[in-house]
């Protein structure tokens, strides 16, 4: 590969080991951090180091904001929510339905 400045360029130019060792520190403290963000769920709270590492990768940190809905009737239900702080309302409906001409109730959760 040949690389060629197509303008003048101002660099920072650092030894391929110091960045190394600078991005190893950074990704072990966002390691830590995200950890401890697990760490303050409920639920996965009393899993070991090694259970909430495999995790990780896996796990998205998102917010809610007030009002917002988080899952709709006919959504497909692809995730599982682990709520860290906060609460969620889940609504019941009601669909009525006409079998046999008779009136059932059909309760739809959400």
């Amino acid at each position: 590969m040949t690389i060629i400045a197509k303008e003048t360029c101002y660099l920072c130019v650092i030894s391929h080991s110091v960045y190394k060792k600078i991005l190893s520190t950074y990704l072990t403290e966002e390691h830590a951090k995200k950890l401890d963000f697990l760490r303050n769920i409920p639920l996965v709270k009393d899993w070991s180091n090694n259970e909430l590492s495999d995790l990780l990768p896996h796990a998205k940190r998102t917010w809610l904001y007030r009002k917002n809905v988080l899952y709709d009737i006919g959504d497909a239900c692809t995730s599982v929510y682990l709520i860290k702080h906060g609460e969620i309302e889940v609504f019941y409906i009601f669909v009525m339905m006409e079998i046999m001409d008779k009136k059932d109730y059909k309760r739809v959760t959400t």
